[in-house]
């Protein structure tokens, strides 16, 4: 079962790079909106995957479309 929003403990720095997967931008525009390399992209994505137990980007997009109001 997947964990409600609050139950996640997502960082807000999670937060802002699920609202970008959510919108549909790729790892390196991500990257490039925060300021950041690619590799701290994926490292979020990592974290937030096991946080909301999702196994790749697509369901993560899902979870967000369905906590996440921007």
């Amino acid at each position: 079962m997947r964990p409600s929003f609050d139950d996640a403990n997502l960082s807000p720095r999670e937060i802002e790079v699920l609202i970008y997967v959510k919108q549909g931008y790729t790892n390196k525009i991500i990257a490039n909106k925060l300021d950041v390399c690619k590799k701290t992209i994926e490292f979020h994505l990592k974290n937030i995957y096991q946080k909301i137990n999702v196994i790749n980007k697509i369901e993560a997009a899902i979870w967000a479309a369905q906590h996440i109001k921007d």
